[in-house]
């Protein structure tokens, strides 16, 4: 425990000396180096005549504290986002904490200095150029006031000599390029710490998006087992029983009866077939447009009717309001609808209509085959039809309805929010 807390104390002392604003470090060198003035000149020259005072010392301590926490606030400020009552709360109080800080010292180096660091603090966190006139305005004035007071007479004779003010004006460049400076480098510091989070980041994304892509890549393979398995597999198992079947009726000299199963495998081979080029249609097709979407579920309608000798009653028209974005989603749950038709239904009619308003798209499939029990189908293994239409429907964001039980028939509604589809497209 104790070499934990040791650790993380040594993590977080560099930490806090980097955050320092560059501002307060200045200030606080000049503070030192001024306290350090005072000492050499007190050790090479000695005391002052009459010795020193007890109020001197006094005197000093009170401006050194006073400085620390004029210090301090700075560095909250510039840490910290500040609300704008509370930025000239704040600005207001470093000016009266510096004028009194020239109050006390009499020092005009020191008067160059404060000044500078309020003028560089109305910079930072004022940041507009009308707040930043008005507080240095109001500033300079309450400064060039007090000049004008028999206090601050010492002040006021040391600027007046041309020596003493050209010394002050190159000490102000020197300390507002060297802030510059600082400042340069450690915005030139968060940028390069913001660029190296942005790769960072960017990288963390291309991760996420590989990912994502491996397993849009495992679903779609997984949709394809199921697809395969429903129409080859089933079919192929079934076509291999009933030739084992006539087999055997041809070994037992019962020709008749392997004819008639022949004649099945042959149907069956048939639907299997029609069955497959479903699914490599499905993985062929493109993306249709809302204009095509009609048509192509007609030709579909066609081929089933072909293939399966159903006649399929149609009123689609209204399919060509489809927003484009979903559109093979809604021609790949016709399709899907129709495979049920013709694997499952054994029906002898079927009908597609579609009804469209300004807020919904309303599809209906129904048959009058032998019907089922849809919580029964869904739940039971081998019937991915009509889980993979739920998860169709689902991405559209609309809903499916079945309607079935057996001997009944099946009615199929798929419920479309058309005007959610058309903002998001």
């Amino acid at each position: 425990m104790f070499i934990r807390f040791e650790k993380q104390k040594r993590q977080t002392l560099p930490r806090l000396i980097r955050r320092i604003h560059p501002l307060c470090w200045l200030l606080l060198l000049y503070l030192i180096s001024s306290q350090a003035n005072n000492l050499y000149l007190l050790i090479v020259y000695g005391p002052p005549r009459g010795g020193v005072s007890e109020g001197s010392f006094i005197t000093g301590f009170i401006v050194s504290l006073v400085a620390v926490i004029h210090i301090g606030i700075y560095d909250v400020a510039f840490r910290h986002q500040l609300r704008r009552r509370l930025q000239w709360l704040v600005l207001a109080t470093q000016t009266v904490l510096a004028l009194a800080l020239i109050h006390l010292s009499q020092n005009p180096p020191a008067t160059v200095a404060l000044s500078l660091a309020l003028l560089v603090a109305f910079l930072e966190l004022l940041r507009r150029p009308l707040r930043i006139f008005l507080a240095s305005f109001g500033y300079l004035g309450c400064l060039l006031l007090y000049v004008q007071t028999p206090a601050a007479h010492a002040i006021r004779v040391f600027f007046w000599q041309g020596e003493n003010a050209v010394y002050e004006l190159l000490e102000l460049f020197i300390l507002a390029g060297l802030l510059l400076y600082l400042q340069q480098r450690r915005s030139h510091t968060q940028t390069r710490a913001l660029l190296d989070e942005l790769q960072a980041a960017h990288a963390q994304v291309s991760a996420y998006a590989l990912r994502v892509e491996e397993l849009t890549m495992l679903i779609e393979r997984q949709r394809l087992a199921r697809e395969l398995h429903d129409t080859l597999t089933q079919g192929v198992a079934g076509l291999v029983m009933q030739l084992e079947a006539a087999n055997s009726y041809l070994g037992k000299n019962q020709p008749g009866d392997a004819q008639e199963v022949v004649q099945s495998a042959i149907a069956r081979a048939r639907t299997v077939l029609t069955e497959t080029r479903y699914v490599l249609q499905d993985l062929r097709a493109d993306y249709p447009r809302a204009d095509d979407l009609p048509e192509m579920v007609q030709e579909e309608i066609e081929r089933f009717t072909t293939s399966t000798g159903i006649p399929c009653a149609t009123e689609i028209d209204a399919l060509a309001q489809t927003p484009d974005t979903y559109c093979g989603h809604v021609w790949r749950a016709i399709t899907e609808g129709l495979r049920n038709i013709a694997q499952h239904a054994h029906a002898h009619h079927a009908s597609i209509r579609a009804t469209a308003t300004r807020e919904e798209l309303w599809i209906e499939i129904d048959d009058d085959g032998i019907g089922f029990d849809p919580q029964r189908a869904i739940t039971s293994p081998g019937h991915y039809g009509l889980i993979g239409l739920r998860e169709r429907v689902n991405l559209m964001g609309g809903t499916l309805e079945i309607k079935s039980w057996p001997g009944t028939g099946t009615h199929i509604s798929i419920r479309l929010p058309v005007s959610a589809m058309r903002s998001c497209a």
